[in-house]
């Protein structure tokens, strides 16, 4: 009996990983970044983008005076304090899926710098969740 309940707990997380169709996952994606990481949101006020563990993550990196619940959606783009060029715009160049993961790289200028940043999602109650994320590449760390 215990096998079962592990071999069906196991078919229902997978089936939860599988529900999400990349153009989903995409459009999830873009618009985290759009309205959190490069727009002026506030994530305090919309958790459910996130889960539990990526939520956490991003307050453990806030490193500011805060009151309440910050987060660090700085994270998620490059240490980019500066503009390359003159009204360089931040924008998404590219998601892509990874090896028929959970995960996606999200190819990004950054004030006209270029990122990286590989980012996991999940579906929780119906809701395309940010789970994680790993910074790739952060071309403002370059020395020009």
């Amino acid at each position: 009996m215990k096998k079962m309940t592990i071999a069906l707990l196991a078919l229902l997380v997978s089936t939860q990983v599988f529900a999400i169709s990349v153009n989903d996952a995409q459009s999830a994606i873009s618009n985290f970044y759009t309205q959190y990481v490069f727009g002026t949101k506030d994530l305090a006020k919309n958790k459910k983008v996130g889960t539990a563990h990526f939520l956490q993550k991003l307050q453990d990196l806030y490193e500011y005076d805060c009151e309440g619940t910050c987060y660090a959606t700085e994270a998620l783009r490059t240490g980019a304090q500066d503009e390359l060029e003159e009204n360089a715009k931040s924008k998404i160049i590219n998601i892509t899926p990874k090896d028929n993961s959970q995960w996606y790289r999200v190819e990004y200028l950054d004030m006209g710098w270029k990122g990286i940043t590989d980012i996991k999602v999940v579906k929780e109650n119906d809701i395309i969740k940010i789970d994680d994320f790993k910074s790739v590449f952060d071309g403002a760390s370059i020395e020009q």
